[in-house]
């Protein structure tokens, strides 16, 4: 009795997928974010004051974070501090006034993993959450007794 026996075997190329940008919001949790480009990423306005900046190194590749605000030109309450990352533009970016923040997460697990690493960073570095430090000291003098 003679057969043949046919195997077959498809090996599909991995499909690579687009990286996909998108801003987390911390006043709501969205299902499905919108996403933007790597070219639509946020980066510093010109009008905006630099407050500090600092190096780390993340998989043996320096990377450079800045810190920015926008209080100086902003309107009542619309003042914003936020960080830049220098391969990616603002990574970070939290009212001046209230307890809002966005963070920018991707659907690359390695961006993530340095958005991660530089967030951590700025945790771990004062200078780097500095506001307002250059500004003068306000002085408080106690009233004086008076014997009238």
């Amino acid at each position: 009795m003679a057969g043949a026996i046919i195997f077959g075997c498809t090996k599909k190329k991995p499909v690579k997928q687009a990286t996909l940008f998108y801003y987390v919001n911390a006043s709501e949790r969205n299902e499905s974010p919108d996403t933007i480009s790597y070219e639509e990423l946020r980066h510093a306005d010109k009008a905006d004051r630099m407050l500090s900046d600092s190096r780390f190194v993340f998989n043996h590749t320096r990377h450079a974070i800045t810190a920015y605000t926008s209080d100086d030109h902003a309107p009542v309450d619309g003042g914003r501090i936020y960080y830049t990352l220098d391969t990616l533009g603002v990574i970070y970016s939290g009212s001046t006034t209230w307890p809002v923040f966005q963070i920018l997460q991707s659907n690359n697990d390695s961006i993530n993993r340095l958005i991660a690493h530089a967030l951590g960073h700025i945790v771990l570095h004062p200078d780097l959450r500095c506001y307002h430090c250059n500004e003068v000291p306000v002085k408080y003098i106690a009233p004086v007794e008076s014997d009238h």
